[in-house]
């Protein structure tokens, strides 16, 4: 019996039985093929015998089926392939502008991935820590702050302290959150609160210089409660409501100057307004959406 490929013999046995078998090794394959190999026997009276045998080498395709959250920070991820095969690795990674990382979990070995076994199509059990905190990358995807989604605050990573500031801009009239370059003074990401109350608003600036109002119901016809920090030129330079609006008319959204702090003891947001002269006016307390 002989087995060829491509015309050459890779394999030769003789055999007396009437019957035999052959086993080809080294059959590995890493992607699609396919490859085809001539079965030859030769009886005694020289009479041949021949058939073709062609192998068809394709890649199974993997889908995640499921996303199930497992705890308070970890989930399980369940993904099918199409068809079992007698050995393959699966590695899960994640996708964000355009690159892949490979993901760690609870089950992988130390290539960082989930061997499967003949049969299975299958994987699951394996544990994902998700955690509460959405990430801010820069373009190099490091990970140079966090947002904790359930209290909302702003956290710089601690080899980025020296590198990004947190700033409070009024330009558009209302408060933006900003990380700044300190390097190059750019803006790598602006972040609007979800403020769902003001809780309480301190006057760090007294009169004659600043005093807060309540204003007349007919002020601002759509909403009611609104208030006013009043400078001494008359000026309302900063609106607010019960409802937890903040608006900064006219030349003071430009002027004004603002601080973002978190106090962590009580989960609130802390917005310090200033003049020019960076001295404080009012710190508005706020709180934000929870996330749950």
């Amino acid at each position: 019996m002989i087995i060829q490929k491509d015309g050459k013999t890779i394999f030769e046995k003789d055999n007396q039985a009437a019957t035999g078998a052959m086993n080809i090794t080294g059959l590995f394959f890493t992607g699609t093929a396919q490859q085809s190999y001539d079965f030859i026997a030769i009886d005694q009276n020289n009479n041949i015998a021949k058939q073709t045998v062609t192998i068809d080498i394709k890649i199974p395709g993997i889908e995640v089926i499921d996303v199930k959250k497992s705890g308070e920070a970890t989930a399980d991820i369940v993904a099918k392939i199409s068809n079992d095969i007698d050995e393959w690795m699966v590695i899960f990674q994640r996708l964000r502008n355009g690159v892949r990382k490979n993901i760690a979990w609870s089950n992988q070995n130390s290539a960082w991935g989930f061997e499967l076994s003949p049969k299975q199509t299958i994987i699951t059990w394996g544990i994902f820590t998700i955690g509460n905190d959405i990430g801010l990358y820069d373009s190099q995807e490091n990970e140079i702050a966090t947002i904790d989604a359930k209290t909302n605050e702003i956290q710089i990573n601690p080899w980025y302290k020296n590198k990004i500031d947190i700033h409070l801009d009024f330009s558009t009239h209302i408060p933006v959150v900003e990380l700044r370059d300190r390097t190059n003074n750019t803006t790598l990401f602006q972040i609007v609160l979800p403020i769902e109350a003001i809780t309480d608003i301190q006057m760090n600036s007294g009169k004659p210089e600043y005093e807060q109002l309540k204003l007349p119901d007919w002020w601002f016809w759509d909403f009611n409660n609104w208030y006013c920090i009043k400078n001494i030129k008359n000026d309302c330079i900063l609106y607010t409501n019960t409802a937890g609006a903040i608006y900064i008319p006219g030349m003071y959204a430009s002027s004004l100057l603002g601080e973002y702090l978190f106090d962590t003891k009580n989960n609130t947001t802390k917005f310090i307004i200033k003049d020019q002269s960076n001295t404080k006016i009012t710190t508005l307390t706020l709180q934000t959406k929870i996330n749950n």
